[in-house]
């Protein structure tokens, strides 16, 4: 009977030398996305970012196996709890400042299904891909109503900005 590809990601997952645990889920978002998501723990003293580990894991298994999304966690345990939580990224946390960056901030955590978004988190390192930014971006132009930036369309605009902070003074206008 061949391994189903949970299986198989979490044992290369759990090949590379830093790995502890390992946990991998196939999941559906509430707008029908598939995607394959995966957690890891490390042996101590042997951090691995989830930037390494992801292009670990791309070259490590076929195209048909590619993860979608990988994040380090201290323990597993932490999967227990409703929603996914903030991924330990390089940024500490530093909460929204005005209600602009909120909102950003709101539209980004059910986008990615991550319990909360700091200002200076970086959109890619939480785990988005470019199907999860055109749907962030559509979000805010639904909610906010932004103007072109400089002559340059906000949704052009706003692919460069990589943070709550960065994407709310686009909003702004500032």
């Amino acid at each position: 009977m061949p391994m189903m590809i949970e299986d198989r990601l979490r044992t290369t997952l759990l090949s590379h030398p830093s790995v502890k645990e390992a946990v991998v889920s196939l999941h559906t978002t509430k707008h029908g996305r598939r995607l394959l998501i995966a957690w890891y723990t490390t042996v101590e003293g042997s951090p691995v970012e989830s930037t390494s580990m992801f292009a670990y894991m791309r070259s490590s298994v076929g195209p048909n196996d590619a993860l979608n999304r990988v994040f380090y966690v201290d323990t597993i345990d932490q999967l227990v709890q409703v929603g996914r939580p903030r991924p330990q990224l390089d940024t500490p946390y530093e909460a929204p400042r005005n209600a602009t960056e909120e909102l950003i901030a709101d539209i980004w955590a059910q986008v990615l299904e991550v319990e909360e978004v700091g200002r200076l988190d970086d959109f890619y390192e939480l785990g988005a891909d470019s199907l999860a930014a055109v749907e962030a971006i559509v979000r805010i132009e639904e909610l906010m109503r932004p103007a072109p930036v400089r002559g340059v369309p906000f949704e052009i605009a706003a692919m460069d900005a990589r943070t709550v902070a960065d994407l709310a003074r686009l909003v702004d206008g500032a």
